[in-house]
């Protein structure tokens, strides 16, 4: 690594599968940005290219000594706790049917480090960077019906959604501190058959 400092990093709405929690950066064209300086007495070099689909760029810079090597490396700090999901009033389902508008994401916390190393041996270990993850509800449609009791629903999502650790009782979370692909589906609508009350 350049060992140059960071003067700007977000992390994303939720952790990337291609990097360790914690160690991602938000690009956005006018809006969140990571942007880094150059704070050593000597020119650096930035090297980029395209490997579909990738964009790959590499920073050089000075020397940090014989045998004298950075890693990056992260922490994951717990869960944050979702709010129920919010129903909404879809008059074209059919009745107890439901259409997931928005998946369900658990809030996330991760601390990443900067650790030296010197001939395979740390030498110097700080923190670099704490991520906030934030947890965003699901938003679900849905046709009332005879015998569908919204209220109730809504209190048993709220008992099973999550704990008080933030742990996920419905299969909607990894809680490998990985992203989990399969929470969201990019804008994909899910289609499910809610059980009428007995």
């Amino acid at each position: 690594m350049a060992d140059l400092e960071i003067v700007e990093r977000y992390p994303h709405s939720r952790p990337s599968t291609y990097v360790p929690v914690g160690l991602d950066a938000t690009v956005n064209w006018g809006g969140a940005d990571f942007k880094f300086r150059n704070n050593t007495d000597q020119p650096i070099a930035v090297v980029a290219w395209f490997n579909k689909p990738n964009v790959v760029f590499q920073v050089y810079g000075r020397s940090l000594g014989a045998g004298v090597s950075i890693r990056l490396t992260s922490t994951h700090e717990g869960y944050i706790e979702v709010d129920p999901p919010t129903y909404k009033e879809n008059k074209n389902l059919k009745p107890g049917e439901e259409l997931v508008i928005r998946e369900e994401h658990i809030g996330q916390l991760a601390t990443s480090y900067k650790v030296w190393y010197k001939d395979g041996k740390i030498i110097k270990k700080e923190a670099l960077a704490k991520s906030r993850y934030r947890p965003i509800s699901a938003i679900i449609e849905r046709k009332l019906g005879p015998g569908t009791d919204t209220d109730a629903d809504d209190r048993a999502d709220s008992r099973t959604n999550t704990d008080h650790t933030g742990t996920d009782h419905t299969g909607r979370a990894d809680h490998s501190g990985k992203a989990n692909s399969g929470r969201a589906n990019h804008g994909e609508r899910l289609l499910r058959q809610s059980q009428p009350l007995r």
